[in-house]
C-alpha cells in the first residue's frame, strides 16, 4: 500500500468521525428529548476531541510528506496533488488549535443551541445572550492560536476563504 493509499484510508476515518459527530448534532436539533444537551454537548466534544487529535497526529502529517514526494510532478489539478494541497493547508491550520480547545467549542456550541432554542421560542434573546458571548469569548481564542496579523476575523475567515481578509469583506 502507498502512502498516499494510507493517507486516503486515515483520512477517511477523521470524515466517518466527524460524520458521526454531524449525526450526533443532527439527532440534537430534530429528535433529542429536552433535557439531554448538556450530554450531548460532552459526547461531541469528545468526539471532537478525538477526531481534530487523529487528523493532526503526527503519522498524518508524515504520511503528507511522503504522498507529497510520490506525486512530486503531478498534475497540479489532479484529484491526488489536489488532495494533498488542500489536506496540507487544512492540517498546518489545525495543528494551530489544541484538541482540547475544540472539545471545548464543539461542547460550547452544542450547549449554546439548546440555550438558543429555548430562548428563541420564547423570544428571550437576554436569555440566549450571556452563552452568546461565551462563544464569542471562543472564537476569539480561536483567533489568537489560529493567528492574525490585521485583525482577528482574518484568521477565522482564513478558513472557508483561504486569503480573504476583514478588510476585503468590508469594501
Amino acid at each position: 500500500m502507498t502512502p498516499l493509499d494510507t493517507l486516503k484510508e486515515r483520512l477517511a476515518d477523521v470524515r466517518n468521525l466527524g460524520s458521526a459527530g454531524a449525526l450526533l448534532g443532527w439527532d440534537q436539533q430534530t429528535n433529542m428529548p429536552s433535557g439531554a444537551g448538556e450530554s450531548r454537548a460532552r459526547q461531541l466534544g469528545t468526539l471532537a476531541k478525538l477526531t481534530h487529535a487523529m487528523f493532526v497526529a503526527e503519522e498524518t502529517g508524515s504520511l503528507l510528506g511522503e504522498a507529497e514526494k510520490m506525486l512530486n510532478g503531478a498534475d497540479y489539478d489532479s484529484d491526488d496533488a489536489s488532495l494533498i494541497r488542500v489536506t496540507k493547508r487544512d492540517y498546518e491550520n489545525e495543528r494551530k488549535l489544541p484538541s482540547a480547545f475544540v472539545a471545548e467549542m464543539t461542547a460550547l456550541t452544542s450547549h449554546a443551541h439548546e440555550v438558543w432554542a429555548k430562548a428563541r421560542a420564547a423570544k428571550d434573546f437576554s436569555a440566549f445572550a450571556p452563552t452568546l458571548e461565551q462563544v464569542i469569548a471562543m472564537k476569539r481564542r480561536e483567533a489568537d492560536y489560529r493567528g492574525f496579523t490585521d485583525h482577528p476575523y482574518d484568521a477565522l475567515l482564513d478558513v472557508y476563504e483561504p486569503g480573504v481578509k476583514a478588510a476585503d469583506v468590508a469594501a
